[in-house]
């Protein structure tokens, strides 16, 4: 949405995109990116994970998660935009890249929230079920290979952080860092009104990544940090818990909301939001968010991965389950040190992650783009 309005402030901007049918954000979000671009349109999305497609994932060289969003409606409406005639084209996420490799000829962007093969190669490192196990392995292969043969047809491949760069170069693929953001408005610091104890983790909980995070925090750090403080709570908030995390909602001092319709009041009242991810890419949203609301944060090297941060100035990065109880019991208890972080971090986000910042450094992408191409 913010890259969006950057691009919109220079250029016409027709945005394409699938949205679900039965999505009841879905009339308000149409109306808040129709007020920023010069056309909209949307196609039904797709039926994911149907068992054709895992077979075909499986047996077959294209990944799963690219089959996952094949659709030929999409196919006829990018077909039926092209015959307009565009001078660029910019491509959201990998998955959608299949729509943008047919036309050369203009200038072709993606911006990859994160490097998916890296990403499912750590989730095969990190799942527990064997037929799991398998399937990400295999499919994260097929992702490594359909990303080194396709990412090099574009003019540049945006990634959200330098190692995400890295990556992408070192298989000959040239990537310019985008970072993620946050509003900083909508976010304001604030150090009042903490509820004592109490420690928060938000996200889209059912994406894998934060299903496993939430599950190992609970089994594997939690008890420590009880054990250590006993007034502390954990709250989950996001959309899409599974049934296994619901369960664990059940527990004393664990407290799952499913989908909220603003997660503010949550973070106004958190002491210490953690980050006990083992599985990822790319870079937080929630960290940045957490940081501009002035909440000190705990994370693993995973779960930080691509941001600027430094331990023990902004952030405090622990990896085994004790040290990381250990870290969040150490802010429970210290608020020079909360408060230390909390005003640091704060002054990171306003300097780098703020969305006018990187709205510039994507203007002027384009502009070096062009200046190339002419």
């Amino acid at each position: 949405f913010n890259l969006l309005k950057a691009l919109s402030s220079a250029h016409e901007v027709t945005f394409l995109s699938f949205a679900l049918d039965d999505d009841p954000d879905k009339e308000d979000a149409i109306k808040a990116i129709g007020a920023l671009v010069s056309r909209l349109e949307t196609v039904s999305e797709p039926a994911r994970y149907s068992k054709k497609n895992l077979f075909k994932g499986l047996y077959g060289s294209t990944p799963f998660s690219v089959l996952n969003y094949r659709s030929s409606k999409m196919e006829s409406a990018v077909a039926a935009l092209m015959k307009e005639g565009f001078d660029a084209v910019h491509c959201s996420t990998l998955q959608m890249a299949q729509y943008v490799l047919p036309y050369e000829g203009l200038t072709r962007v993606i911006d990859l929230p994160n490097v998916e093969s890296s990403i499912m190669k750590r989730f095969s490192e990190t799942v527990k079920d064997p037929f799991k196990k398998i399937y990400a392995s295999l499919t994260a292969k097929k992702l490594k290979a359909y990303e080194v043969e396709n990412l090099k047809s574009f003019n540049a491949c945006l990634t959200v952080s330098d190692e995400d760069g890295y990556t992408l170069r070192a298989d000959g693929i040239e990537s310019f860092t985008v970072d993620n953001g946050v509003d900083t408005s909508y976010f304001a610091y604030e150090e009042e009104g903490r509820k004592e104890g109490s420690l928060l983790y938000t996200g889209l909980m059912s994406y894998h990544a934060n299903d496993d995070a939430v599950k190992y925090y609970v089994a594997e750090i939690l008890p420590f940090i009880k054990k250590n403080y006993a007034k502390a709570s954990f709250i989950v908030a996001g959309k899409g818990p599974s049934g296994d995390l619901k369960l664990l909602g059940e527990r004393e001092g664990v407290t799952v909301t499913g989908e909220v319709p603003d997660m503010r009041p949550y973070l106004h009242e958190a002491s210490v939001y953690v980050v006990p991810l083992r599985v990822g890419g790319g870079t937080r949203l929630k960290i940045l968010e957490a940081m501009a609301f002035g909440i000190p944060v705990v994370s693993t090297s995973i779960g930080c991965e691509g941001l600027k941060v430094s331990n023990g100035e902004d952030i405090l990065i622990a990896d085994s389950p004790q040290e990381f109880a250990d870290a969040v019991v150490r802010l429970l208890k210290d608020p020079e040190l909360c408060n230390k972080l909390r005003v640091r971090a704060r002054a990171l986000v306003d300097a780098h992650y703020g969305w006018d910042v990187i709205g510039a450094k994507l203007l002027t992408l384009y502009e070096t783009i062009s200046k190339e191409l002419k």
